[in-house]
């Protein structure tokens, strides 16, 4: 797993620069599969998977105000149906990660 907050920015370059993940659809089917369970089950999903990409020691979901406001401002600018900054947060860490 990459640590973005300690990595070099010659290790940030090299981690950006990995190949594209062979086979889209299992990244496609992966991600339905966490917007599911993050519509079914909610916060509790969510620091799950945060833990689990992110920080496994994250006790609670917690953001500053800009930050909240930032997420509120994309996601109204989004149909209700398409929450397209967390696709596209799932799918980075996807992506990112070692084959």
């Amino acid at each position: 797993m990459i640590n973005w907050s300690t990595l070099s920015e010659a290790e940030k370059t090299e981690a950006l620069s990995r190949p594209a993940m062979a086979d889209s659809e299992s990244l496609r089917n992966t991600v339905a599969g966490i917007l599911a369970d993050v519509t079914a089950r909610g916060d509790d999903a969510v620091l799950e998977y945060t833990r689990k990409f992110d920080c496994p020691s994250l006790e609670a979901l917690r953001l500053s105000i800009d930050a909240r406001d930032a997420v509120l401002y994309v996601n109204s600018a989004l149909p209700a149906s398409k929450p397209l900054a967390c696709i596209f947060l799932v799918a980075v860490r996807l992506y990112r990660q070692p084959s």
